[in-house]
């Protein structure tokens, strides 16, 4: 059984391009083009991974799309996944 993926990114040809690369990498991908749309699918099902782009339309921020998880422990790995992005 293949890893599950969500994305949640508002960008059309960034979330397509994502789900093309990760398709063709063997994963069973999930986009959402909104923060509401991927909360609705983490809702539904579990993922192991999501990939969400933290200024996403309808989210307030990544942890907008993780239901029913520890929103300190979302707000850790967030802030450390963003600490390591470098904006030009």
């Amino acid at each position: 059984m293949s890893k599950s993926i969500l994305i949640a990114e508002d960008e059309q040809v960034l979330r397509e391009s994502l789900v093309s690369l990760l398709l063709t990498e063997g994963y069973d991908v999930v986009a959402a083009a909104d923060g509401k749309v991927a909360y609705d699918a983490a809702v539904e099902r579990a993922f192991d991974l999501v990939l969400t782009d933290v200024r996403c339309t309808h989210a307030r921020d990544g942890r907008a799309v993780a239901p029913d998880k520890d929103e300190a422990a979302c707000a850790r790995h967030t802030r450390r996944l963003a600490h390591g992005i470098r904006h030009s």
